[in-house]
């Protein structure tokens, strides 16, 4: 069975509408995509994905080891709790050292370090030495971090992080423990699109000799002038695209595993790579995309 903690109870909590209000603003007040769905809200769980439930757990109990203010009711936690437990999170686990550290490391980024160094070093080796939950402490990073920092400040905190081998992402359990593949299609007007644009500059200075000849000597028919262009341009494209190794190309598409952020990966050339590993823009979960299973699914993560 899981271990699930439980914040200390709370007498008196907001009414459900303020409670509402207030979840929904900590959470659109930040960048970089952890909205919650439309469709979730505290009071009515049916319409949260797995993500929303764990940024409204990790709001939370941020706020009630921050600040020792609760802002939801026991049952609504207990049910919250319940819900994350039976979509197989594991994350109801989350540690008051590690809310301080995050904490901690974001003051840090903004100039107002809040703790001693030896303070701070004893944290980040509790936190370096529990390697299992760094995937927590990178979530905790990246929610907290986009809401409070500047981009530039943000940045340098991830950089540092690199140190203590935690990728400050997106990257809760609902990206840690979900297997389920996305299937890729094959986007056949933007494989062609590859073709035409390449083919574009030889079509237009095909059409310029053909044109002056028109012009100075002996009109000539317009349609043999497009055709004449087209066909000049496609013969020229093809043979560059073959040079460049981008011949026979396709474009696959296909949804992050973890946050669902649209994925899209160009195969071409004589001798196409099966899998093609790239880290999604919006999370940086690491992505093996197979062009053979045509299927996306989360990549080896990276060294710890």
């Amino acid at each position: 069975g899981r271990v699930v903690c439980s914040a200390p109870r709370r007498a008196a909590a907001p009414s459900a509408g303020a409670r509402r209000v207030a979840m929904r603003a900590e959470t659109e007040d930040r960048r970089g995509g952890v909205q919650l769905s439309p469709s979730c809200s505290i009071d009515d769980m049916e319409g949260c994905s797995l993500a929303d439930l764990e940024m409204m757990y990790i709001d939370a109990l941020w706020t009630y080891y921050t600040s020792n203010k609760f802002m939801i009711q026991n049952d609504v936690y207990d049910k919250l709790k319940q819900e994350l437990a039976w979509q197989g999170s594991e994350f109801p686990t989350l540690k008051r050292y590690e809310v301080e550290f995050v904490k901690a490391v974001i003051e840090n980024a903004r100039g107002t370090p809040i703790m001693s160094n030896n303070e701070y070093e004893r944290l980040k080796a509790k936190v370096k030495k529990n390697g299992k939950r760094k995937d927590v402490t990178a979530l905790l990073l990246y929610a907290k971090g986009q809401q409070t920092l500047s981009p530039e400040q943000f940045d340098e905190l991830s950089e540092s992080m690199k140190a203590l081998g935690i990728d400050v992402a997106l990257k809760g359990a609902a990206c840690t423990l979900n297997n389920d593949p996305s299937i890729l299609t094959k986007d056949a007007a933007l494989s062609s699109t590859v073709l035409l644009a390449v083919s574009a500059i030889p079509a237009v200075l095909a059409a310029v000799p053909y044109a002056g000849v028109s012009y100075f000597y002996q009109p000539l028919p317009l349609v043999g002038g497009v055709a004449f262009s087209l066909a000049t341009g496609l013969l020229l494209g093809q043979a560059l695209l073959n040079r460049m190794q981008l011949n026979d190309a396709e474009v696959l598409v296909g949804a992050c595993t973890c946050c669902e952020t649209p994925v899209k990966q160009l195969f071409a050339g004589n001798d196409k790579l099966p899998v093609v590993t790239k880290k999604c823009d919006n999370c940086g979960t690491l992505l093996d995309i197979s062009r053979e299973k045509m299927e996306i699914l989360q990549g080896t993560p990276q060294a710890r």
